[in-house]
């Protein structure tokens, strides 16, 4: 995942064929991703909705490689979005990025 657009009022990060835009003047997220040629219907949170953003590490057996992911996860306990960083540096520039800009604490 990169970050495209980091202002005031927007960040959108994108990765693949999916995007996560945060408006930061209706404090809402959105989630865009397509499977193949199709686009499925974008996801839609509210800032205050978010209870943690934080990095899952997976290790894939069959490669050997260690996958980071930034994950979202939302109060309303239906899961959270993941998006894949390319590196956990890159994870975490990301995490901070996204909680600065919905005004949650720094991570510990």
């Amino acid at each position: 995942m990169a970050i495209v657009e980091n202002t005031g009022k927007k960040l959108v990060l994108k990765s693949g064929s999916t995007t996560l835009s945060l408006d930061g003047a209706a404090e809402q997220m959105t989630l865009e991703s397509k499977v193949l040629f199709w686009k499925r219907a974008p996801a839609h949170a509210a800032f205050k909705d978010v209870a943690e953003v934080k990095i899952e590490e997976v290790h894939d057996p069959a490669s050997g490689a260690e996958i980071y992911n930034t994950m979202v996860l939302l109060k309303t306990g239906k899961g959270g979005w993941a998006l894949t960083a390319d590196t956990k540096k890159q994870a975490e520039a990301e995490i901070a990025a996204i909680r600065k800009f919905i005004g949650m604490p720094a991570s510990k």
